[in-house]
């Protein structure tokens, strides 16, 4: 893994770029009429270092920062829409639930998504 930025608002700003990345390339495979056009693709090593990525520094900002864990929703709503790893899903969900204990009970409703699509992801 790479180095992490060690300020908070850098940090804050390398999750949310990640996320972005993540979203922009599922973007393209969402809908068919790019299905005959050159698109951005990741392959999954580089899904997995961005969700890797996410996780790791969304952790440090809750642990160590004062920012507010609010802004961290979009990048962990992405990494859970990309994670397939069970380590990294239950990092996901125990970074989710600290974000709760935080008072953004919020989360709660990106905690019932992932597990909805979770379930989906899993039955045939």
């Amino acid at each position: 893994m790479e180095r992490l930025p060690r300020d908070a608002f850098i940090q804050l700003a390398a999750v949310v770029h990640q996320a972005l990345l993540l979203y922009h390339c599922s973007n393209f495979t969402f809908y068919s009429c790019w299905t005959t056009r050159t698109i951005p693709q990741l392959n999954q090593s580089e899904v997995d270092k961005h969700v890797a990525t996410i996780l790791d520094l969304s952790q440090s900002l809750l642990s160590d920062t004062y920012i507010p864990a609010v802004l961290l929703l979009f990048p962990l709503r992405m990494a859970g829409a990309h994670v397939f790893q069970s380590h990294a899903q239950e990092k996901l969900l125990g970074t989710i639930r600290k974000i709760r204990q935080k008072g953004f009970i919020v989360s709660d409703r990106i905690e019932v998504d992932y597990q909805l699509g979770r379930e989906r992801r899993v039955q045939p």
